[in-house]
Order: structure tokens, then sequence, then C-alpha cells
């Protein structure tokens, strides 16, 4: 599971409140490489959903 919260210090375009949260799962496919999916909201109002692949050094 992964979670982040987070502060906007620089903000060109307004939108919702300055503080937002990223919750997800992360999954290992093998011993190097993992796939993780992730939800970005301010709040109640969601931004975007992501999907990231990652190779472990």
């Amino acid at each position: 599971m992964v979670t982040q919260f987070g502060y906007y210090v620089y903000r060109p375009i307004e939108f919702e409140t300055a503080n937002y949260n990223r919750i997800g799962l992360k999954r290992r496919l093998n011993e190097n490489l993992f796939a993780s999916l992730t939800l970005k909201s301010h709040g109640a109002a969601a931004e975007g959903v992501s999907l990231g692949i990652g190779y472990r050094l």
C-alpha cells in the first residue's frame, strides 16, 4: 500500500486546496520489476489516477 500527503508550494493555477493525498497499491511482479496504481485527490475531489511501472536496481 502506498500513501503520500503533500502540499503545493507553487500553484500557478488554483485548483481546490493546496493540500493533496495519494493512495494506492504497489505490486512486485518479480525480484526487480513492480507496478503501481494510485489515486490523487484533494479531500473528496479526485484529480487523477496513475499507473506506474518501475525497475528496482
